[in-house]
């Protein structure tokens, strides 16, 4: 790489892109070698290095190499605390500090919303140390090619694996790039997507509770709530998980107690108890009707009055009836005529016959 390094200044915003961040690529490549060469060769150097120490070691470290490079010493600075990345140079580049004391490459990373990112730091270089072997051993790569899954702690972290395949980050499994997530306005929820495919993909019954950002702290019991509470709740049950409620699944109301959970941190210990207690019945709205049909029939039409509130007026169950039933959406606000029409249709299906559903949530009660 041919450039004009005359008074030892490398110029970050100039045009020459490509060129500047060559140049750092070089030099985290010189850093890691660097760290490898004085571990080798005073073994235990690092080892009780803690988090701040490795960071202050890494800032002494590269500005002593500095020489080698573009860089220059005093642009070499450490941030580290409630900042991201730990070490900035030249205002443009970064370089995130992390070890572990086990004789292993992975670990716990920093959080997917990056709110706290330094701005004007363009490209971000991961360091491991490993200060668990004998010697300690670092390597050094782009941040965004070790990070190859999601996990929680007190906020949605990445996790990290320095021997991971690029090809294998958790970006490449979302379909996207480190940039254009870190830069969307919903990170978030586009990582909650990619958990709730992945799930159904592996036809497993999961639910992302960490990524709601409105969860409570605490958790109550389903007996617990008021009878209001629980009418608009099962009234969204309704509207949202019909094509489980209504059927003959074996795990029918998996999705409705995860979403009880994950959404509203209540526990209930018998979700069908919410919609079936009492098997069959032979009324519907308190008429009789000449035959029986599932008792959860008859919940649906005790709770007409709100589902159709709820239906008309969509904008507080919008993003609920898009994750999760998205069939009924409709910008021309025929939501509530498409859940009754899928809706029938799944009362038809566990009945086993055809009845006049329509009318009985309208209240019309026509007995066939």
């Amino acid at each position: 790489m041919k450039t004009n390094l005359n008074s030892n200044i490398i110029r970050v915003n100039s045009p020459h892109t490509n060129i500047t961040y060559s140049a750092f690529q070089d030099f985290m490549r010189l850093a890691e070698k660097e760290f490898n060469t004085r571990a080798k060769a005073q073994p235990g150097l690092y080892k009780s290095c803690k988090g701040k120490q490795l960071e202050q070691v890494t800032v002494d470290l590269l500005r002593d190499i500095c020489p080698q490079t573009p860089f220059m010493p005093q642009n070499i600075q450490l941030v580290s605390g409630q900042q991201f990345p730990d070490i900035i140079a030249s205002n443009a580049y970064g370089v995130e500090v992390k070890s572990t004391e086990k004789n292993q490459w992975t670990s716990t990373g920093s959080s997917i919303v990056e709110s706290t990112r330094i701005a004007g730091v363009k490209r971000i270089y991961m360091l491991f140390g490993n200060l668990g072997s004998n010697p300690e051993t670092f390597q050094c790569k782009p941040y965004e090619d070790v990070l190859y899954d999601v996990a929680v702690t007190h906020s949605p972290r990445y996790l990290i694996d320095m021997n991971l395949n690029p090809n294998d980050s958790i970006f490449r499994k979302m379909g996207t790039t480190y940039d254009n997530l870190r830069t969307s306005q919903d990170a978030v929820n586009q990582v909650r997507q990619y958990y709730i495919r992945k799930a159904s993909l592996n036809n497993k019954k999961s639910m992302p509770w960490w990524l709601e950002s409105d969860t409570q702290m605490s958790i109550q019991l389903w007996s617990s709530l008021s009878k209001k509470e629980k009418e608009i709740l099962q009234s969204k049950m309704c509207i949202l998980f019909s094509d489980d409620i209504l059927s003959n699944k074996k795990e029918k109301y998996a999705r409705v107690s995860l979403w009880l959970c994950a959404k509203y941190s209540i526990l209930v210990y018998n979700a069908r108890d919410c919609f079936s207690a009492g098997g069959q019945c032979s009324k519907v709205n308190g008429k009789e009707l000449g035959y029986k049909v599932p008792q959860v029939v008859a919940r649906y039409v005790e709770h007409a009055e709100t589902i159709k509130k709820l239906l008309e007026s969509p904008l507080e169950i919008k993003e609920e009836i898009q994750e999760f039933n998205p069939g009924i959406w409709d910008k021309n606000k025929e939501i509530y005529k498409n859940w009754l029409d899928q809706t029938s249709d799944f009362i038809n299906r566990y009945v086993g016959r055809t009845v006049p559903f329509r009318e009985w949530f309208e209240k019309e009660m026509v007995i066939s």
